[in-house]
């Protein structure tokens, strides 16, 4: 934990800066600085579905008191990621199967109409973006670093979603996808799904660059559906074992 202590002592100091042009809103918390570092975690699968969180030793592996902890803690509890049970304490939260399911299906909505939507605007800037990230991914998938093919997917989608001019979908978007990392990332594992899901990307890329929003909303909805099935085949397996 000497890197997080790391990173989130740098996040405080960066805060003692001034921005050109001063205000609050631009400073950081500590509870904010504390809920990222633990969202940071969880979602790089450093802390698993079911682990327990205790104040004290989440205070102590960063760095600051119980307060900021204690605070961040019920931020992740209101998006998701973190259960709050009586006489057990906070703990990262196990999506059931059919919650899991319920949430692959809001996003493939809200992901297929940002494709569209990207499709009839997007810009040289936006497709050059994608193709860079597909390409970074396809290496990440070669080299065998899953780690790096994931956090590449997060940016694929989220460049996709940043381009879509829709501030409450892109917020819904956000919220549901926050929940989906807690089971995201075991299917992405898994060597022929890396490859399907990059055919995938490829497809909503060319239908972007092609310009043509019929196809961007299919393709963006059958990978997320494609997602969702394959992430449906993890479980099951995981079962069988």
């Amino acid at each position: 934990m000497e890197a997080a202590s790391s990173n989130i002592t740098t996040v405080f100091q960066n805060a003692d800066q001034q921005p050109a042009k001063f205000h609050a809103r631009h400073l950081p918390t500590r509870a904010n600085a504390v809920q990222q570092e633990i969202e940071r975690q969880i979602i790089a699968g450093e802390l698993a579905a079911g682990a327990k969180l205790s104040e004290a030793a989440v205070a102590d592996s960063l760095g600051v008191s119980r307060g900021p902890v204690r605070e961040a803690i019920r931020s992740l509890a209101q998006a998701g990621l973190i259960e709050l049970a009586a006489n057990k304490g906070a703990m990262v939260r196990s999506l059931a199967p059919s919650e899991a399911m319920g949430l692959y299906d809001l996003r493939g909505v809200v992901f297929a109409l940002a494709c569209e939507q990207v499709a009839a605007t997007c810009t040289s800037t936006t497709v050059d973006a994608l193709d860079q990230y597909h390409d970074a991914m396809i290496n990440a998938a070669k080299a065998g670093d899953s780690n790096a093919y994931y956090e590449l997917n997060i940016t694929f989608h989220d460049a996709i979603m940043g381009a879509y001019d829709n501030p409450q979908a892109r917020a819904t978007y956000a919220a549901l996808i926050k929940q989906l990392h807690l089971c995201r990332k075991r299917g992405l594992a898994i060597p022929e799904n890396k490859q399907a899901s990059l055919n995938e990307h490829a497809a909503i890329v060319e239908a972007i660059r092609a310009s043509d929003p019929s196809a961007a909303f299919a393709a963006g909805r059958q990978h997320v559906a494609n997602g969702r099935e394959r992430f449906a085949k993890t479980l099951q397996q995981e079962t069988n074992d």
